[in-house]
């Protein structure tokens, strides 16, 4: 929730004129937020069956990063358990929750 917080008054300070910053103004058009630890209803789940195995691979190399899990193996075996859950939500092997604020553009609905 308070990266959630974060980021929405991150993209109201992108846009103020007033306050100075090495950075130019900008409107940041929406915010996509992925799930952690925390799950809500996402808004849209990508089909990520065709990387996935990188994406493991990926959590694997940050294995000692992660020293706060005491039950690794655990951890892994609940990401996958997750991204199986949300990719029978959308008829494919392994699916990534995300969630927008703001209506996302779609130049071809059918194309879903």
């Amino acid at each position: 929730a308070a990266g959630r917080e974060l980021a929405k008054k991150a993209a109201l300070f992108s846009r103020l004129r007033r306050i100075q910053t090495d950075h130019e103004v900008h409107r940041v058009k929406s915010i996509i937020y992925y799930m952690l630890h925390k799950p809500f209803e996402p808004t849209f789940i990508v089909d990520v069956t065709d990387s996935y195995e990188k994406k493991m691979e990926a959590i694997k190399a940050y294995k000692s990063q992660i020293r706060l899990i005491s039950d690794y193996g655990g951890l892994l075996r609940a990401i996958r358990i997750r991204d199986q859950l949300y990719g029978s939500k959308i008829e494919v092997e392994y699916g990534e929750p995300f969630s927008s604020d703001s209506p996302l553009k779609m130049d071809d609905p059918v194309a879903f």
